[in-house]
């Protein structure tokens, strides 16, 4: 379909219920919808206190109601209600160099409810709906929160973090026992791994989540670890299954993986270990619900697994 927006890079494309939003310069746009409203968050430039320089992201709650308008390898991002376009939470990871290696922490989560970074080595559960933390707390966490990836039933997030020296320690928390318990989100670790703290998460089914790596103890080169979070025993423990030699974006639908890989869209069976299709030259950058989505040249590409 024609579609004449830029985005601010191939992290502003996002799902909504039978429809694509798309964060431009001058603000978030829907396919179908068009103009939503003005872009609410300024760019950040940290000049030489930077690691690397902030990338502009884009997050929708599976409802559609919600936006979450980050910056990737930054401090800064909001959560615009895309009803009114009004912003209803704004967040400061206010830490340069610890910011400036990973993506934004945030994920939505039932109930109106989002997990996000709120500070360095801090996050908490937001109530969008009154702006209530859940998660109110003293805390001395020494832990840097990356990527998190909710489940699709809401009861857990993978946290991508990082610990000095520094090694990547993906973690799992259950949000439920965390809003019960209280303190930090602690989790279970799923790994620990030499520097690579910044790669694709996924669920294919529930329980199931599946992780990249590069190079790691049980296979050289890339590939997907897949762990039952049921099931989880110490970090040195082989994970359930191993995908060797996958790289890419990467997302689950229908207990599946696909991959936006080197020559196309991969299909993965993560039961089987193996692959069973490819649709070459096509590298989507966004998923909804089984239907993949690239922005190319004024043209938005589609194609369904299902």
């Amino acid at each position: 379909m024609p579609w004449d927006v830029e985005l601010l890079s191939d992290r502003c494309l996002a799902p909504l219920p039978g429809d694509w939003l798309a964060r431009t310069a001058d603000g978030l746009v829907a396919l179908n919808a068009g103009f939503v409203c003005p872009s609410p968050l300024v760019v950040e430039d940290y000049g030489d206190e930077a690691w690397r320089d902030a990338v502009p992201a884009l997050h929708t709650s599976p409802d559609g109601r919600y936006a979450a308008v980050v910056n990737d390898y930054g401090n800064l991002g909001v959560v615009v209600d895309l009803a009114s376009g009004e912003v209803v939470l704004s967040l400061d990871r206010d830490h340069v160099h610890t910011a400036t290696t990973t993506p934004f922490p945030i994920a939505f989560l039932p109930g109106d409810r989002v997990v996000a970074a709120t500070d360095v080595c801090r996050l908490d559960v937001i109530d969008l709906g009154t702006g209530a933390v859940l998660t109110e707390r003293e805390t001395d966490f020494s832990e840097y929160h990356g990527r998190l990836t909710a489940s699709p039933c809401g009861r857990w997030f993978v946290d991508h973090r990082w610990v000095w020296h520094p090694d990547g320690a993906p973690a799992v928390v259950d949000v439920d026992e965390w809003l019960r318990t209280g303190g930090d989100p602690e989790g279970t670790f799923l790994a620990f791994r030499d520097y690579p703290w910044d790669q694709p998460v996924a669920w294919p089914l529930p329980g199931i989540v599946a992780i990249q790596r590069t190079d790691d103890r049980y296979f050289e080169g890339d590939g997907i670890e897949i762990y039952n979070v049921l099931q989880l025993g110490e970090p040195d423990e082989p994970p359930m299954a191993l995908l060797p030699g996958v790289t890419g974006p990467m997302w689950a639908h229908d207990g599946a993986l696909y991959v936006s890989g080197a020559t196309g869209l991969e299909g993965w069976d993560p039961e089987r270990e193996l692959p069973f299709g490819v649709l070459e030259g096509f590298r989507p950058i966004a998923h909804r619900d089984g239907v993949f989505a690239e922005l190319r040249d004024g043209l938005l590409y589609s194609f369904s697994v299902d």
